[in-house]
């Protein structure tokens, strides 16, 4: 009644079992101003304190779920998921509720939360070249809206209050969020437990639709980090690749010549990624720039390198292992 969507999934051979909260709420939903605010109050919405839990360390959170866990702000969505075994379930599912109820952000949080995000942004664009180099290729082929970052700009992170956040986390509610549980379970006792533990926690304001990204470059869209970045005296070139919807009709295709590129990638010395849950909208290929050569010629020849890949003439089994190769996505 709250408008949570549940989905509960039994799967009886997986080691543990998995909870996903996931929100209608990303980076792309930044206020004018304020670029980061949605990865700032993730931080704060898995660290912060609520009626049942004290605050805790990123260590704390990383020492109590010795399976897994993840906490991740996209353009439109945030996720906080956490992987237990079976037996711990009910337990989980109740922690889970708790925060959903209401995670009581304070100054030591943002004192604790704030710079380790400002640590996040320096390696994402440029403290780990390889990532700096992908996330520059990104906001050039996918401009942040609002004058925005990727992950939130510094300064404005910087400016960003405890009465920000809290805001904020008004609309992280039943209504904007989705509620996945996965493992072995019995479907019908796991529904039974989160309709008691959930139903109850009330409804807030619906989320407005996230800003468009500016216009992107068209073509080619490189940008290397210069050699001093890195110890071993290598930049890295990137290019973003617009990659199309899902339900586009050139989207098999497309996860072929991906596959492809991959591959071949391994061989001749490039690195391609496409993360269809993470950055649909994206395909990254990546490379070293030596010391001493010219980044742009090396983003040149690496361009040249795709479209050799991609002329060749279709081979008879790259349909099926394309199949296998992103049989996860197709199972979804």
């Amino acid at each position: 009644p709250n408008g949570l969507d549940v989905v509960v999934t039994e799967l009886p051979d997986a080691a543990g079992v998995a909870v996903a909260l996931v929100f209608e709420i990303g980076s792309h939903h930044d206020p004018p101003g304020q670029s980061g605010l949605a990865h700032l109050v993730e931080h704060l919405y898995v660290t912060g304190a609520t009626a049942a839990e004290p605050a805790r360390t990123v260590d704390q959170l990383v020492q109590s779920y010795p399976l897994g866990w993840n906490a991740q702000t996209g353009e439109d969505y945030t996720v906080i998921a956490t992987v237990v075994a079976a037996g711990e379930l009910d337990d989980e599912l109740a922690r889970t509720a708790g925060r959903l109820a209401g995670v009581i952000p304070t100054e030591d949080d943002l004192a604790r939360e704030a710079p380790r995000l400002q640590g996040e942004l320096v390696n994402m664009f440029g403290g780990l070249p390889e990532i700096g180099a992908a996330n520059l290729a990104r906001e050039r082929l996918r401009p942040t809206p609002n004058d925005g970052r990727r992950g939130g700009h510094p300064d404005e992170v910087a400016a960003l209050t405890v009465l920000d956040v809290a805001e904020r986390l008004a609309l992280y509610h039943p209504g904007n969020a989705r509620l996945s549980v996965a493992g072995p379970l019995d479907p019908e006792a796991t529904l039974a437990t989160i309709t008691d533990l959930f139903a109850e926690i009330p409804d807030g304001p619906p989320i407005d639709d996230p800003a468009p990204p500016g216009a992107g470059s068209p073509g080619l869209t490189t940008l290397p980090l210069p050699p001093s970045t890195t110890t071993q005296g290598q930049g890295r070139v990137a290019i973003a690749y617009p990659a199309p919807a899902a339900d586009d009709p050139t989207f098999p295709a497309f996860l072929v010549a991906s596959g492809r590129l991959f591959i071949q990638g391994q061989q001749t010395g490039f690195v391609t990624s496409y993360a269809p849950l993470d950055d649909p909208p994206t395909l990254l290929i990546g490379a070293p720039v030596p010391a001493g050569a010219d980044p742009q010629a090396v983003a040149d020849r690496l361009h040249d390198d795709v479209g050799s890949v991609l002329e060749a003439e279709l081979g008879r089994n790259e349909g099926a292992a394309t199949a296998l190769q992103f049989l996860s996505l197709i199972h979804i």
